[in-house]
């Protein structure tokens, strides 16, 4: 029987190395990825989808508009959780799964409440599909490719 409670190939209480200098390119990339993607988005949904342009929240301008807001909510976070605690991955994570819910609660109480012209729930469909897209870039971008390899973060120790 071993002393060891745990195998050398655990790592469950190593710090995460994060290289807070790559956060303001990786947040710019990440932004300018999600902008494309979701005006992709917008654009293909009012061609297969026959979504009226009437249908305000999927307009060029509101959806830069809360995009950028979004990746900018989600690179200070990221960058601050960097900075201030040991965990910054995990706790972006559970975060960003948290802003993801309560950003779709607006969305949803369209299905309910339509204060835009031709709401349909395609449309409505559309914009839930903007918040994941741009919830899912921010977490998988900014986790990644912010990472440092341990032997790079090492050697700067």
């Amino acid at each position: 029987m071993s002393s060891t409670p745990l195998s050398t190939t655990a790592r469950f209480d190593s710090e995460e190395h994060i290289a807070l200098r790559r956060v303001p390119a990786v947040g710019l990339l990440t932004l300018v990825v999600a902008l494309i993607t979701n005006i992709m988005i917008g654009t293909v949904s009012y061609a297969l989808f026959s979504i009226s342009p009437a249908f305000t929240p999927l307009n060029l301008i509101p959806i830069t508009y809360w995009t950028v807001l979004g990746v900018m909510g989600a690179v200070l976070v990221f960058a601050a959780q960097v900075k201030l605690t040991r965990h910054p991955i995990a706790n972006f994570s559970k975060t960003a799964l948290i802003v993801l819910l309560i950003s779709i609660l607006p969305v949803l109480t369209l299905f309910f409440i339509s204060p835009f012209p031709a709401t349909s729930p395609i449309a409505i469909v559309t914009l839930i599909l903007m918040h994941v897209n741009t919830a899912t870039l921010c977490l998988g971008m900014l986790t990644s490719l912010c990472s440092e390899p341990d032997s790079e973060a090492a050697e700067r120790e």
